[in-house]
């Protein structure tokens, strides 16, 4: 669940609020406005980690990323991000 949930806020940042590229604590700053569970980033890290071992997330310079649109689960129809 909560891989799904970075993986979900990572896609808002930049499909929704258009942002080509984000910092780590953007990401998990979403998932702890949307959940009403406790947040850690011991667990948290390990998790965003995964999503950039499978190719889904793309660390960049500067500890920036961008997801990878192409594989990442969460997507949105062309008409919606037009």
């Amino acid at each position: 669940m909560l891989e799904a949930q970075i993986e979900a806020a990572a896609s808002y940042l930049s499909l929704i609020l258009k942002r080509e590229t984000f910092a780590r604590p953007n990401v998990f700053a979403c998932v702890r406005e949307a959940s009403e569970k406790p947040f850690f980033w011991q667990i948290s890290i390990p998790i965003f980690n995964a999503l950039i071992e499978q190719g889904k997330v793309k660390a960049l310079e500067n500890g920036t990323y961008e997801i990878c649109k192409d594989k990442i689960g969460h997507q949105l129809p062309d008409q919606i991000l037009h």
